[in-house]
């Protein structure tokens, strides 16, 4: 197979991936809308994702062998194709249904033979090559002995459709003792076969994403397992590994670079191009008209509306009603005034429909339920149709409107962004918009304006941060600085760590990591100070983490190499252990801890994650705020709490758009936000 901007083809069987089967089709299931945002995850928003399905799932040749004559339906790129290919190869093998012959019919080429040959004729003419008489063809199908494997029949264009159809009844029909498969994409499923049972393809979940992954890189310089590491580091783009095209995309773009993509807007953009656009043009499919008026722009702008309709009002599903209702503003207002500015329910239906059928972007997700098939495409609409409403460069411009009144839209919907700063739902909007936007200033600004402001008549907490500052003071001559950009950054960075000392809202301590790398010795050096016996201030923990990573060879083992905050949990506690440094009173809990969650020879995230929590849970027993900042976090009631953990978030969220994004702004604005990040 060659598919997307392979140089080269591959070898089915060096990366095919075992598909599974729902045996109840999505669009059927009687769900409620909560149910849906129950199943996603949708209280655990860092998790929430689209793509899955609760539903019980058997693999693929399962369900071939189970029913003889089967209708597999499945969204864009979820490996229909595929799965049919490697059928057949298997079947010819001997190593599936090995008393059976595949026969592979691609629909669109058989539609489209100029000959119109009736299916039989068809498969013979294919065969000739092979020494295959009609003869012994029709022999073998009036025995039972065939697997017949109709690829595409949603490829087959509208004016060969009928035709088609009935060739397909009919040899089904007439042959009814062989094994039939019928792939078809699931929005573009009107038909009905007797006797057929109708199954789809499950999105894939962690196993086969993992299992392809293997196969793809396999006796390759690149490691499978740092791509799928780089992949979790972003839950949205790990979400469209669900999709095997995608899926396939992703592999090929870090096999080319190394790496994932920095600017996540460009690997959204690449993504809904291969759906929007190059799957079925590459492969040169048509389809229905009734979608062929809008052009690629309309398609995108419809899209946009959809999601910024939705996104507005919290809801990533959406009833029927709902939906057909925004397509039909959207296409009265695009319709040419010289026109019936009309449009029948049934055209709208079919509009859905075939957005649906082509492109999987939007999903029936239950019966008269929809939503985006990720929720990353969903954020992504939402960010173009925010930065499409602020005019960013002179051709965007009105040339009718004054450039005064155009500063001020251009505030009023980045404003009007900002309003959503401390909502969480709305963190990858804010990173998309960093990286779509031409200059990124103003958002900026507006931001650091609505930080101030959170913390506004609130004294006692505006205190709580002047404390972390003046308390961070003391660590800075702890390190040497390289330039005043790097000391800027790097006091940031302390009184982010000062502002959140008790691991009381980020023990992942992303922040202090992305703004200086180093703050992992302060990081360490706190936990030295709650679990060590004869380290007495927090000065004495960072030097002694500073002399460890000095002291040790192994690159793996230094805390300045730590990818997270629980592996230095993890070099914390060994390093007690070895050096019997362990307060007595922690000593058997923390060995404990050691013994079954941080062997080096059974390394699993998940028990590494549930140690490191459990280390933080002894270490945070040891205030170190009252010590240096004269007051706790947990002092402050829970009003107050919530405040300063959206105080914490929106700084954050700030630094992630400045430095996690492949974002545009001046180097004065830059050393700006570094200079008054946690400071009143």
């Amino acid at each position: 197979m060659r598919i997307l901007d392979m140089t080269q083809p591959i070898e089915l069987s060096h990366i095919y991936t075992d598909v599974n089967i729902l045996e109840k089709l999505t669009a059927l299931r009687r769900r409620t809308i909560d149910e849906l945002l129950s199943e996603c995850g949708y209280d655990d928003f860092d998790r929430f994702g689209l793509g899955k399905v609760v539903e019980k799932r058997i693999f693929g040749t399962q369900a071939v062998e189970k029913y003889k004559k089967l209708i597999v339906l499945g969204k864009p790129g979820a490996g229909k194709t595929t799965f049919l290919r490697y059928l057949a190869i298997q079947c010819n093998q001997g190593s599936f249904l090995s008393n059976l012959v595949p026969i592979f019919i691609p629909l669109k080429y058989f539609a489209e033979d100029p000959n119109r040959p009736i299916l039989l004729e068809y498969i013979s003419q294919q065969y000739s090559g092979c020494d295959v008489t009609e003869d012994e063809l029709t022999e073998l199908l009036k025995r039972g002995s065939a697997l017949i494997l109709f690829d595409g029949l949603d490829e087959v264009s509208t004016e060969y459709q009928e035709y088609t159809l009935k060739e397909v009844r009919s040899f089904s029909r007439i042959y009814f003792d062989n094994h039939f498969v019928i792939a078809c994409r699931i929005a573009a499923w009107e038909y009905t076969f007797d006797k057929f049972t109708e199954v789809e393809i499950a999105d894939f979940d962690d196993k086969q994403i993992h299992e392809f992954a293997n196969n793809w890189f396999k006796n390759k310089d690149i490691k499978s397992d740092e791509f799928i590491r780089r992949l979790k580091q972003n839950n949205r783009v790990y979400q469209l590994a669900v999709t095997p095209l995608l899926l396939t995309l992703l592999c090929l773009v870090y096999e080319e670079s190394g790496s994932l993509p920095h600017n996540r807007s460009e690997s959204y953009h690449e993504g809904l191009d291969v759906l929007l656009k190059k799957w079925d043009a590459k492969r040169g499919i048509n389809r229905d008209p009734i979608y062929e008026k809008l052009s690629l722009k309309r398609k995108k702008d419809l899209l946009r509306q959809i999601a910024y309709s939705s996104f507005e009002e919290e809801k990533y599903f959406f009833t029927i009603l709902e939906i057909k209702s925004i397509i039909n503003n959207f296409i009265s207002k695009i319709i040419n005034q010289d026109d019936d500015s009309n449009i029948s329910q049934e055209e709208i239906e079919k509009l859905l429909k075939s957005m649906e059928s082509q492109h999987g972007i939007i999903i029936e997700r239950a019966k008269g339920i929809f939503s985006f098939s990720h929720l990353t495409f969903h954020e992504y609409f939402v960010a173009k149709r925010i930065v499409s409403l602020i005019p960013q460069k002179e051709e965007d411009c009105n040339p009718s409107v004054s450039k005064d009144n155009q500063n001020s839209q251009r505030i009023k919907e980045l404003r009007k962004l900002t309003e959503h700063l401390t909502n969480y739902k709305w963190r990858e909007i804010f990173l998309l918009v960093s990286e779509i936007l031409l200059d990124t200033s103003e958002l900026f600004k507006l931001m650091q304006e609505k930080i101030a402001n959170i913390l506004d008549s609130k004294e006692h907490l505006q205190e709580y941060v002047r404390s972390a500052n003046k308390s961070s003071q003391a660590m800075l001559g702890l390190f040497v600085m390289n330039s005043n950009l790097e000391n800027k950054k790097f006091q940031a960075a302390v009184r982010a760590f000062f502002f959140d000392i008790d691991y009381d809202i980020d023990s992942e301590r992303k922040l202090c990591f992305v703004l200086e790398p180093r703050t992992k010795y302060l990081t360490c050096g706190n936990c030295f100070t709650r679990i060590f016996k004869d380290v007495n201030t927090l000065e004495e923990g960072v030097i002694l983490a500073q002399q460890y990573d000095n002291m040790i060879t192994d690159s793996n083992l230094k805390i300045i190499n730590a990818k997270s905050t629980d592996q230095i949990m993890r070099i914390a506690v060994n390093y007690g252990i070895q050096t019997k440094k362990l307060i007595k009173s922690n000593k058997n809990e923390l060995e404990e801890i050691k013994n079954n969650f941080f062997e080096e020879d059974n390394f699993e995230e998940d028990k590494l994650k549930y140690g490191a929590n459990e280390v933080r849970k002894i270490a945070s027993k040891k205030l170190l705020s009252h010590q240096l900042l004269g007051i706790s976090f947990k002092d402050f009631s829970k009003e107050d709490q919530e405040i300063l953990k959206s105080y914490y978030y929106a700084n954050n969220l700030l630094i992630d758009c400045l430095l996690q994004t492949d974002c545009v702004t001046s180097s004065q604005l830059r050393n700006e936000i570094f200079d008054t990040l946690f400071i009143q």
